[in-house]
């Protein structure tokens, strides 16, 4: 269930309910499922995120990767969730979590989701979670979203949640579809209106 933004907490939720998706914590366990949701989404990935050119990996370096995950978690150097469809927490179709890339204040938002469900708004819903959640931790005053000028869908997903948007600034291209401009976007929790006090 997503936190009540009436009670902050001092950690983050491992599993989160929203609309037609479920977010839950990612484990060793899960190290199939995700791999065959990234090993069908390959060339649906490849234009801007970096990380695919790792791919496909051995069952044994995905455990390896989620085991490192699963102890970032506790002292919040990371928290990764699954994606899931309500109804079948079996089958992942896609990634999103927070992390603490800038201000000790801030975590960033990350995402990608299965080629199956590109397009029908799974990494909005995600996105919303994430940053309600984000703002239960007490010491959470802004989540940022960053993602390449070119990857034009992924910056659809801020913009429909009132994210402010930064200026762009130059980066190295990480991507072949990557232009190598960042766009940074933002919302502090003031401007979020499941953090406000009812």
């Amino acid at each position: 269930m997503i936190p009540s933004q009436h009670a902050p907490n001092r950690r983050m939720e491992e599993r989160l309910v929203g609309e037609r998706i479920v977010l839950r914590r990612s484990h060793v366990g899960d190290a199939e499922s995700w791999g065959e949701a990234i090993t069908a989404s390959i060339e649906h990935l490849r234009p801007h995120m970096p990380w695919i050119v790792e791919e496909p990996k051995s069952v044994e370096d995905r455990r390896a990767l989620l085991a490192e995950w699963e102890q970032a978690w506790e002292p919040g150097r990371g928290y990764n969730f699954m994606i899931f469809l309500i109804g079948d927490e079996q089958t992942v179709i896609g990634g999103c979590g927070l992390y603490p890339r800038g201000a000790p204040s801030s975590l960033e938002i990350g995402y990608w989701v299965h080629a199956d469900h590109a397009g029908k708004g799974i990494a909005t819903e995600a996105a919303r979670m994430l940053t309600t959640a984000a703002f239960t931790l007490e010491r959470i005053s802004s989540v940022t979203l960053h993602h390449d000028r070119a990857n034009l869908k992924s910056g659809r997903v801020p913009e429909k949640l009132g994210f402010r948007k930064g200026r762009g600034r130059r980066d190295h291209v990480s991507a072949p579809g990557d232009e190598g401009v960042d766009v940074a976007w933002y919302v502090k929790r003031n401007q979020w209106p499941a953090a406000r006090p009812a």
